[in-house]
């Protein structure tokens, strides 16, 4: 019912107006699924993602459900 897994991942950040540049970032985390009854999941994921001193250190969360049938 309970399961972790790793996450490895390039995120792209495309140019988006005159003062953005388009980059890739290196991203890894960890992500955590519990599967509450036969029908629902939940799910928690966190990376750090790293672009370089110019672009900086982010630290995106993902909370979420899936319902299956």
């Amino acid at each position: 019912r309970l399961s972790v897994h790793a996450v490895v991942a390039l995120p792209i950040a495309f140019k988006d107006g005159d003062t953005t540049e388009t980059f890739v970032a290196g991203a890894a985390g960890l992500g955590v699924r519990l599967r509450a009854t036969d029908a629902i999941t939940l799910r928690l994921e966190t990376w750090t993602s790293y672009a370089g001193a110019e672009h900086g250190t982010t630290v995106p969360t993902f909370v979420g459900g899936e319902v299956w049938f």
